[in-house]
């Protein structure tokens, strides 16, 4: 069976640790309340990673490429989305049916600061591998005023991608949550981006 990793509910977390043990000295409490209404109220922008990794065979022996473009088609809603893929270069798009063809490295800071540029409210990293730059990357989202939920679509074996993107989320006060698509079908997968979507429980 694949396992599954999530962390729900970050925020609301923080906040009830920070208004008992901070609520004179700092400005903890605060901060997370405006992550929250920053996250009801902005759009959702949603990183796909398209690096060389990604043509690799998953489940119905269809590539990871294509099993991630068809869950994020019948997910995006124009408005209320943003698209940012991203290899060696980042692209924004407008149409995820036009997911460009896998290749090249992961640029994930490239990425994550292309998106802190539009201004969302929330992150959604879908990525199957380990970036370029696990220091720059971090460094980027720690800047980031929202949320950063993140999908690892890699295999269950991969320690070293699991533990950093489980790092990213916590950086970036999100969810993390583990899928292997190399296991698990395009339905599930599709309802996976839906949950995350959705945004965290309350």
């Amino acid at each position: 069976m694949t396992k599954q990793y999530q962390v729900t509910n970050p925020l609301q977390g923080l906040i009830a640790k920070a208004s008992v043990s901070l609520p004179q000295k700092t400005g903890a409490v605060q901060r997370a309340q405006e992550r929250i209404d920053r996250v009801s109220g902005g759009s959702t922008a949603v990183l796909a990673d398209v690096s060389g990794s990604m043509a690799s065979p998953a489940w119905g022996g269809r590539s990871k490429h294509s099993l991630l473009r068809d869950a994020i088609t019948s997910t995006f809603r124009p408005g209320q989305h943003e698209l940012l893929a991203f290899s060696s270069r980042v692209q924004r798009l407008t149409n995820p049916a036009m997911l460009p063809e896998p290749g090249g490295g992961t640029a994930l800071h490239l990425a994550l600061q292309g998106a802190l540029e539009l201004n969302p409210g929330r992150i959604l990293l879908i990525s199957d591998g380990e970036p370029d730059d696990e220091s720059a990357a971090l460094a980027v989202a720690t800047r980031f005023p929202g949320v950063i939920d993140v999908l690892y679509i890699g295999p269950d074996s991969n320690a070293a991608a699991m533990r950093f993107l489980r790092t990213l989320a916590m950086a970036g006060h999100g969810r993390y949550h583990g899928s292997d698509i190399a296991r698990v079908g395009q339905p599930s997968l599709t309802n996976t981006i839906q949950h995350l979507l959705a945004g965290p429980r309350t």
